[in-house]
């Protein structure tokens, strides 16, 4: 179970943390509702439990609480978040990167920005 009923429009990835691989998710909204959420829940899917991060590991680019997250990607055991949805508002050009092994409150990165807002768009991971 989900700590709260903001489960849509999540980004999601398989990241192993100490050895072990979870379903970790960012943001969310719920159905018609005009905020977001920052939290960071991970699934360890055999278990079967859902566990949320502390506060220190909320995603910052919802900062505002209106923001979710746009394209998605692992890449490297780390979850890329390009771009964004901001609820009723706008779209963002934030690029942000969770690294599930760093230390709590460290986990997330923000790169470079995109040159231009992006909200839902399509990501894959592409080997070079």
């Amino acid at each position: 179970m989900f700590s709260d009923n903001h489960v849509d429009n999540m980004g999601c990835g398989v990241l192993t943390q100490g050895g072990t691989p979870y379903i970790f998710c960012v943001g969310g909204s719920f159905g018609g509702g005009a905020d977001a959420s920052p939290r960071w829940p991970d699934n360890d899917p055999v278990a079967d439990v859902m566990t949320d991060l502390t506060a220190a590991d909320n995603w910052p680019g919802d900062a505002n609480l209106i923001r979710l997250p746009g394209g998605h990607a692992v890449v490297g055991n780390k979850l890329y978040i390009i771009g964004g949805f901001e609820i009723n508002v706008d779209m963002s050009h934030e690029v942000w990167v969770f690294d599930p092994n760093a230390a709590v409150g460290s986990r997330w990165t923000r790169l470079a920005d995109y040159p231009a807002d992006r909200g839902y768009i399509p990501t894959a991971p592409m080997a070079l």
